[in-house]
């Protein structure tokens, strides 16, 4: 059993002995709060870091190139820029790199070896210990066991062992942990043999290294970074579980031990660099949506519609020149003048963190949904009359809500994440609010926001630099009429977020400090979260109905007391990643949802399509509901449904009979995830025109039509052993469909798409193949075949003659008179030539229309 996690005064005691200043809550807030672990297995961990000698072996055996030399960097393990032997440890070393070494050195020794977890790490680094350092908390002390502020790595044990033995943990190289990364991970971690979180997009990095000051060395103190990283001053060591050693000195014969199940390395997705467009916007949603098994959109039980907000690098704030402007504004005002210039220095952000924030700012009768009343000025029930006549005769229902204190949108945050049997990020006590490690609704961090907002633009708002075009993205002075508006009726941001200019003020969970960014003059900052106590002013955000266009401003920052509403405040929300994960597969197991399945079963078909569609209407609120079916034999035999405002199908569930679907979209739609699926007899599909990019969903079903076209489909491996006959792929991403070769297909359609090799169609019974607009050039794996129908224009088709013989009825080719007019002369049966009737066709080609002269 440890504690583990930094003591306040050890934090003291360091920073002001190493002359550190790092700022106080950027070293506290990853490593806090202290708690207790409980590691109930024995292990073995290496005495030292993986060596260089030992790298080399593994490297010679299997012919393994680390990440440095695949990608030809000049420095590697082997080559690090100073002199090593093979005694030295092996830096620049990517988490992928470890994983490599320790799935090798399982399979030579028949035992599990692997990285170990974080909690593991920190036992070890401790042993026994409730010090700073395992050797105590003398600095002069602490030289006699590690290396640091060197000018180089040192070869392994050369300096005291720690107790257990274990030389180097603090310091000489950073070691890898299996961990992924949660800056606040401390507040939620279970307390027995703990792994880390599920999620995350960086790995656990422990132990300093030879360049750093002895307070980064502590037992305590947590780095992290992406898997790929490959510093000078990365390296790893390994831990060999136990149980696998017993079973290896028992044996009398040889014995073969399960290798350790590692997940193959699913490196996550890059992360959104600004600058970006709106296409590149949508991308990096859908590949983190992806990555992370998630929809990019997702309505919650009350009908609060989010999007994901992928991870992000930013420059947050403003430059001189854009402060100097934005002060013509501020007129004699000392506090609004105070408030621009506290938008300096200009400064990266990177947030490491997937989250989801609320399409639209949180409208009254979301409020009063929750709250039980709705404080808004601009309502029927207003307390100023002179608003209320603004709004006279209109429904402000979904206006947003105003009036609201920081407070009060703390406590929103709580009661709903108590509603839907979350962890709450706060706790409200009369007008105190006090913070905790939550895993439900929150308020977003400033940067967040900002990110958000900008999505991926570098101009003063995100639709652009000039007022005139704010009016068609946000309600303010110039345009509103003096009032609120109804959410969502002026064009949305690249990532779907809707009012994030003007319309009301929106809380964020910062702090207020004018001077906050100045610490990040010469620094990354690294998910910051300016902290507050009590009493503390907070941070607004997005200018309001009330302000001029310049308040609106995507770096423009203000404050206000936490216990004021005023005619304008009002907030949206953010929500863990985990959460809507954990949302979704409850709506699938949660018992009332598989009562309402078997209610469902239990009514006649038409009643149960009904009953299915209602529910689908309360899951997707702009859902208008209708939907279209068939019924054979008393059962919903096919269902389809229009999704442009679908998300969430997890209804269909109950149709268990189910064999068609189909779900098409005039636009791009809303629907990405089939995981509802999962289980239904389908035998033919239809998921047209919708963002869905993983049909994992579909394995094992016995289907026998798939229609993808106008997806972000790219992987048909889960088709593999279908027995399809039609399969629809156009303008899809596909580059290979070698998943077909031993289907009986009889048509398919992959115009627009990336294939080029047909060779995997020769021998099946097609009767119909597009292959429109795609780079394929050779059609004679299709020699022999009985096609009626065969579409190859806009390819690198030139020869015709593969086609001869077969019985055609419909032809489009790049048609070249003195090369193909006597092949397509040569088919009897041909009724359609390029999309025109046959006889109108050769007619074309025998008197071709006079040219227009110009």
């Amino acid at each position: 059993q440890i504690t583990a996690a930094i003591k306040d005064e050890e934090l003291e005691s360091s920073a002001k002995a190493t002359g550190d200043t790092t700022p106080r809550q950027n070293v506290l807030s990853t490593e806090q709060p202290r708690h207790r672990v409980v590691l109930t297995k024995p292990f073995r961990m290496s005495v030292t870091e993986v060596t260089v000698g030992q790298f080399k072996k593994f490297a010679a055996a299997v012919g393994y190139q680390s990440k440095a030399e695949k990608t030809g960097e000049k420095n590697h393990y082997a080559n690090p820029g100073q002199t090593v032997a093979d005694d030295s440890p092996a830096a620049f070393m990517t988490w992928e790199d470890a994983q490599a070494y320790c799935r090798w050195l399982s399979a030579q020794e028949q035992a599990i070896y692997r990285l170990p977890t974080e909690a593991e790490w920190e036992y070890a680094c401790r042993a026994g210990t409730t010090t700073q350092f395992s050797c105590g908390d003398d600095f002069n002390e602490l030289k006699k066991y590690a290396w640091f502020r060197t000018v180089k790595s040192n070869p392994v044990a050369t300096r005291l062992a720690n107790p257990f033995g274990l030389f180097d943990m603090h310091g000489n190289l950073h070691e890898w942990c299996q961990d992924y990364w949660n800056p606040r991970w401390y507040g939620q971690s279970i307390a027995v043999d703990p792994t880390g979180p599920e999620l995350g997009t960086e790995r656990v990095v422990r132990g300093g290294n030879w360049l750093n000051p002895a307070l980064y060395c502590r037992s305590a103190k947590r780095f992290s970074s992406p898997p790929g990283s490959n510093y000078r001053h990365y390296g790893f060591r390994v831990v060999r579980e136990v149980d696998t050693l017993a079973k290896t000195a028992a044996a009398t014969s040889p014995v073969v031990i399960p290798l350790p199940t590692i997940k193959p390395f699913d490196p996550a997705p890059s992360s959104a660099k600004a600058p970006f467009d709106s296409k590149q916007a949508r991308a990096h949603q859908e590949a983190w949506a992806k990555h992370l098994g998630v929809p990019v959109e997702y309505t919650n039980p009350i009908g609060m519609k989010f999007v994901l907000i992928p991870p992000g690098e930013f420059l947050m704030g403003s430059t001189p020149a854009e402060i100097e402007e934005a002060l013509k504004f501020a007129g004699e005002d000392k506090h609004l003048q105070e408030c621009i210039k506290s938008e300096a220095p200009q400064h990266k952000v990177i947030l490491t963190q997937p989250s989801y924030l609320g399409v639209h700012e949180v409208t009254q009768a979301q409020y009063e949904q929750v709250m039980g009343k709705n404080p808004s000025n601009f309502a029927r029930t207003g307390p100023d009359k002179a608003y209320v006549e603004k709004v006279a005769g209109m429904n402000t229902t979904s206006h947003p809500v105003e009036g609201v204190s920081w407070n009060d949108a703390a406590e929103f945050c709580a009661k709903l994440s108590q509603q839907e049997k979350l962890k709450p990020f706060y706790f409200r006590t009369g007008q105190t609010v006090t913070p905790l490690d939550g895993t439900g609704y929150r308020l977003p961090s400033e940067a967040e926001w900002e990110l958000a907002c900008r999505a991926g633009t570098t101009t003063k708002y995100w639709i652009g630099d000039k007022d005139e075009e704010l009016m068609r993205a946000g309600w303010f002075g110039a345009n509103s009429g003096g009032r609120t508006h109804p959410v969502g009726e002026l064009k949305g941001n690249p990532f779907g977020l809707y009012d994030i200019h003007g319309n009301v003020w929106e809380w964020v969970q910062d702090g207020w400090e004018a001077t906050y960014y100045g610490q990040f003059q010469d620094m990354v900052a690294i998910n910051p979260d300016a902290p507050f106590s009590a009493g503390s002013a907070r941070v607004i955000r997005g200018g309001s109905w009330f302000f001029p266009a310049s308040f609106c401003r995507a770096s423009f920052h203000h404050d206000a007391v936490p216990w004021g509403g005023g005619l304008s405040n009002g907030f949206r929300v953010s929500l863990v990643v985990h959460a809507v994960k954990a949302a979704i597969a409850e709506r699938k197991t949660s018992p009332e949802f598989q009562q309402w399945m078997k209610d469902v079963a239990a009514q006649p078909a038409d009643k149960q399509v009904d009953a299915v569609a209602k529910k689908l209407q309360e899951l997707n609120p702009d859902f208008d509901g209708k939907v279209t079916h068939t019924i054979k034999n008393g059962e919903v035999f096919e269902l389809s449904l229009f999704v442009e405002h679908v998300s969430d199908i997890s209804p269909v569930r109950a149709l268990t009979q189910l064999k068609g679907f189909s779900c098409n979209s005039s636009s791009r739609g809303q629907l990405a995830n089939l995981s509802p699926l999962q289980g239904l007899p389908l035998t033919a599909i239809t998921i047209e025109n919708t963002p869905v990019s993983d049909l994992s969903a579909l394995k094992g079903m016995p289907l026998t039509s798939v229609s993808c076209g106008a997806t972000r489909v790219s992987d048909l491996s889960p088709l593999q052993g279908m027995p399809l006959t039609v399969l629809t792929l156009y303008g899809t991403s596909v580059t290979d469909i070698s998943v077909v070769k031993e289907m009986k297909l009889k048509r398919i359609n992959f115009g627009g798409s990336r294939v080029s090799d047909l060779s995997v169609l020769q021998g099946m019974p097609l009767t119909g193949v597009n292959c429109n607009g795609t780079p394929v050039s050779d059609l004679s794996p299709l020699r022999g075949m009985a096609l009626t129908s065969m579409d190859c224009q806009n390819t690198k088709v030139t020869d015709l003659t593969p086609l001869i013989g077969m019985p055609l009825k419909d032809l489009h080719c790049d048609f070249i008179p003195a090369r193909d007019t006597e092949i397509l002369r040569s088919f009897k049966t041909l009724e359609k030539i390029n999309y025109k009737p046959a006889a109108e066709f050769w007619k074309n080609v025998e008197s071709p229309p006079p040219v227009k002269k110009p």
